[in-house]
């Protein structure tokens, strides 16, 4: 059985990995908080909770996982997952921050990364109800 320590050490990791990048971003370069923090974070929770969670649960699982192979249901999760979380940034970049640096460019595409490694640590089995839950389980 692993200690308190062992299992802190990659949680902490994990939130260190999402916060010292926007940190750095924030006050060494003078990317806006607004941003990263705001439109990145935003489009990211988007892009996730309404495009790529509900096509996952109405489409993957209840049209493709008796029809197809793991490697194409793999595939077509994939490419549920890349449409819908860089589609959501695409139309940010195109109606809501239209104009971005290289530097606020990177800000606002970390933002995605910096939510996910804050958030993973403390989410349960995001594939909870779906076929693939006990083979999360395992991994996680």
């Amino acid at each position: 059985m692993k200690s308190k320590l062992q299992r802190l050490i990659p949680t902490l990791a994990s939130i260190a990995v999402g916060i010292i990048p926007v940190i750095v971003l924030i006050y060494y370069f003078g990317v806006s908080r607004k941003l990263i923090i705001g439109w990145g974070v935003l489009s990211y929770v988007l892009g996730v909770a309404g495009f790529k969670m509900p096509s996952y649960h109405l489409f993957v699982v209840k049209v493709l996982h008796g029809r197809l192979s793991n490697t194409w249901l793999s595939a077509s999760h994939g490419l549920v997952s890349a449409i819908s979380e860089l589609g959501t940034a695409l139309l940010f970049f195109i109606f809501v921050v239209p104009k971005l640096t290289l530097v606020q460019l990177i800000g606002f595409a970390l933002a995605a990364g910096a939510v996910e490694a804050i958030v993973l640590p403390f989410i349960e089995n995001p594939l909870k109800g779906t076929p693939l839950e006990e083979h999360s389980s395992e991994v996680i």
